[in-house]
């Protein structure tokens, strides 16, 4: 159960990443502008910090509930990075990322709005890049996810799937 305190600091959270990742993709930051694009590859550092759990092993399908527990856990490693700005921070946000590309579509979600989800993360490895070099950015949203993106869609699943 979230207190009412945690779930004000998620919707806050989630608010401020769609602008971010808004304004990200509406300055053409979301277009080819993909980290693997930008040639920043290699391995993750086997040091990580603790605080931030991974997302578990992939299901073949996941729920709305899975979803919302997996989001959340991008938000806390978002929300980490962006207090610590430190390596291991930064491997612990693109770990998620990595694993929330590879969560399979969740249950009920439009192509349009796992391509915004998709963009909204991807939207925030460039900072780790640019903040922590030192950082390698290896997460890539599935080109097979080739459908527009839904920004209204994606924000309707969220609340439905993650209500505050």
């Amino acid at each position: 159960m979230a207190t009412p305190l945690r779930r004000q600091v998620v919707v806050v959270a989630l608010v401020v990443a769609v602008i971010g990742a808004a304004l990200f993709v509406g300055f053409g930051g979301g277009s080819s502008d993909r980290p693997e694009a930008a040639g920043v590859t290699a391995s993750p550092s086997p040091s990580s910090s603790p605080s931030v759990p991974a997302v578990p092993a992939v299901p073949a399908e996941v729920t709305p509930d899975q979803f919302c527990s997996a989001f959340l856990t991008f938000v806390d490693a978002n929300s980490e990075f962006t207090s610590r700005l430190d390596a291991a921070s930064g491997e612990d946000l693109v770990d998620v990322a990595r694993s929330m590309f590879t969560l399979p579509t969740p249950i009920g979600m439009s192509p349009g709005a796992r391509v915004s989800l998709d963009q909204l993360v991807a939207g925030t490895l460039p900072q780790v890049a640019d903040t922590v070099p030192e950082v390698t950015i290896d997460a890539a949203p599935d080109p097979a996810y080739d459908a527009e993106p839904d920004q209204a869609a994606f924000d309707a699943y969220l609340q439905a799937s993650c209500p505050a």
